[in-house]
Formats: C-alpha cells, structure tokens, sequence
C-alpha cells in the first residue's frame, strides 16, 4: 500500500510486485540512458534489508531480451552489485544448463555465468551492457542517488518454447547483504518470476 499527500486530498494505492510480468515490446539502445523505458509498467523489485533498492524492469525485440536495473543508493561501493538468474519456464523446476547468471555493477559487466552444478563463466554468453551512476564511489562523505545498467541478450541464447523466461533478482549491498527474490543459494527456479515475451 502506498500513500501520498496532495492539495486536500490524501491518495492510497495498492501495489502488487514481484509477480508475472509481460515485457514490452521495443528496441532498446543500451547506452546506460534510462529515457526509451519511461513506458515501462512492470518491474520487479527487491531491497527490504538495506537502504539500496533494486529495480528490473523487461523489453523485447525480435531478436534481444533487453533488462534495465535501477538501483537507488545513499552510498555506492565498488563492490556492490546486481544479479540477475534467467532460466527458460520449461524444464524441471531446477537450475540446470540453460541457465545464466548475469552480474552487473556501477561499472557495467561484472560476469556472465552459466550453470554447471554451480555457476561457470559462460564465455561464449553474447551480452551488451551499458551502464552510469550518479555519485562517487566507495566515498561516504557525500549522498549518492544510485546506478542504472541495460542489458541486451539475443533470444537465441535461450530455449523460449514456453514462451516465458523465468527470472530472479539479487542485490547485493557491501552496507546490507545480499537481498533477492528467492534464495540464491537454493537450486529450485519455483519462486523465480516469469517474464512473457
């Protein structure tokens, strides 16, 4: 539930993250520039135990799976970072190896990992990534606001014939921990979130 106070009147509204979500269709530029998402309704989100907050919100083409991660954060660290799990829909409910791992920093790609009974360096992974940040980074003596990355992955990385991709999202905060979706740890892909292409 939100809430927010305007001349006379006081608006309530109720929200509902973290569920299925379909990706909008678009080409995106990945130039780490946020401006051609501002019609972007759904994201999912996770930041419960620190005060840095993640944002994931999806497009689509023809040929790429586009990703934007917004992050909101007091204080940047050079080692803060995002994850981001992809999994086809179809399958066992179980990582196994159509699935990548995706990290990402203030600083653009930090990895791109495929699973291999534990996360591997998928070398061959085509991805694009841009990214900028407003702040300074490892310096508490000022406020930051944050990070944003884009992404693009070709389609043909996955096996879509489900039509949907199974995501989970991860924050990592040198201040808070580690916050996601659903365990990291755990190789069930039961609570990831589906996106609809």
């Amino acid at each position: 539930i939100g809430s927010m106070h305007t001349t006379g009147a006081l608006m309530l509204a109720r929200f509902i993250l973290n569920h299925r979500i379909a990706a909008t269709h678009r080409t995106v530029q990945i130039d780490g520039i946020n401006a051609e998402w501002a019609n972007t309704d759904n994201a999912l989100f996770v930041g419960q135990k620190s005060q840095a907050q993640a944002t994931l919100r999806c497009s689509s083409d023809d040929k790429n799976i586009y990703f934007l991660v917004e992050v909101l954060d007091k204080e940047i660290s050079q080692d803060d970072y995002v994850s981001i799990f992809l999994s086809p829909a179809a399958g066992d409910g179980q990582l196994n190896s159509d699935a990548y791992r995706i990290r990402v920093s203030h600083s653009g790609l930090k990895s791109a990992d495929i699973y291999a009974g534990g996360w591997r360096s998928a070398t061959d992974m085509d991805v694009s990534v841009s990214s900028s940040y407003d702040g300074t980074i490892s310096n508490n003596s000022d406020t930051d606001n944050g990070y944003l990355v884009e992404i693009a992955v070709p389609k043909s990385q996955f096996n879509l014939s489900s039509g949907d991709l199974l995501v989970n999202l991860s924050l990592f905060d040198t201040q808070g921990g580690e916050d996601a979706i659903s365990s990291t740890s755990s190789k069930s892909t039961a609570a990831w979130v589906p996106i609809s292409f």
